[in-house]
């Protein structure tokens, strides 16, 4: 396809129905325990209702999930006010 007619992938705050399969959001997650679906939605729930969290996800003209961006901010004694984590795919 033409890259002038490739649609423009888009970033929207996520929702519980994101949490879906895990495999979608954690393809590429490293990590030294099996991921588990229950713990995946239980986490993914409780990021969504910090509001120190923001979750954005990435998707295609045709609603596929292509990828995420995590982030935290929180306030720190040694940045003299609050600081910000950012996590998503490598």
């Amino acid at each position: 396809m033409p890259a002038l007619l490739r649609a423009v992938p888009r970033a929207r705050d996520a929702t519980l129905d994101d949490a879906g399969d895990p495999s979608v959001l954690a393809p590429s997650f490293v990590t030294s325990l099996p991921l588990e679906d229950g713990a995946f939605h239980e986490s993914f729930e409780r990021i969504l209702e910090r509001h120190h969290a923001t979750l954005l996800v990435v998707e295609e003209d045709r609603g596929r999930m292509t990828g995420y961006l995590l982030t935290f901010v929180q306030d720190t004694f040694f940045a003299h006010g609050s600081v910000a984590w950012i996590a998503g795919p490598p």
